[in-house]
């Protein structure tokens, strides 16, 4: 599992088989299929009731306020998914934290609640998504081929930027261009901070 630990740092953390046993892990990636953050969390069933509730974990700003935001440094979070018969329920109780500069936690500046919901929706409303994933699926797949070796390492720094490039753009360059795909494990490599 790929734990954040602030800093745009990603550690690889481990768990026993004991620890791991009948716990399931969320992970989410950015737009660009780098890593955002993921949790190990136990579902709880009662009756016609499921939901599966993370361990807290620390997560990269929002991209809402990502660009906006200085005056903290990492999201500290518990996610719940409850299951509902049109679809789920996603609560997220969040401390937007300020690190010390050791990487530790100094001060919460304040406790935030999210709450969205996802509702199935109808096939025929899908088409521009599927249509966009059956043109584009192969590309995807070598994106996250390009960030496998990346992502493997024990720990990893990314920089959204460099050299003048963003890495957003470097990626959706390659998602229309197989030329910029087949050379983009070595662009990525420009992204990982040393």
């Amino acid at each position: 599992m790929l734990e954040f630990r602030g800093n745009n740092t990603w550690r690889e953390s481990k768990s026993t088989k004991a620890e791991a046993s009948g716990r399931w892990t969320q992970a989410v990636y950015q737009t660009t299929d780098s890593p955002r953050y993921e949790a190990f969390g136990k579902w709880q069933h009662v009756g016609e009731h499921s939901e599966w509730i993370s361990d807290r974990t620390w997560r990269p700003l929002p991209r809402r306020e990502y660009t906006k935001r200085s005056d903290y440094h990492v999201l500290e979070s518990v996610n719940t998914h409850t299951v509902t018969p049109e679809g789920w329920v996603h609560e997220q109780s969040s401390r937007k934290v300020i690190l010390d500069d050791s990487g530790q936690p100094q001060e919460i500046i304040v406790h935030e609640r999210g709450l969205n919901s996802y509702i199935r929706i109808e096939t025929n409303r899908l088409a521009p998504a599927i249509d966009y994933w059956q043109e584009h699926h192969e590309a995807w797949a070598d994106i996250r081929a390009a960030w496998e070796p990346i992502l493997s390492q024990p720990t990893v720094q990314l920089t959204p930027e460099s050299g003048g490039r963003k890495l957003a753009k470097v990626i959706y360059s390659a998602v229309k261009d197989q030329e910029q795909r087949d050379s983009l494990g070595e662009d990525l490599i420009a992204f990982v901070q040393q």
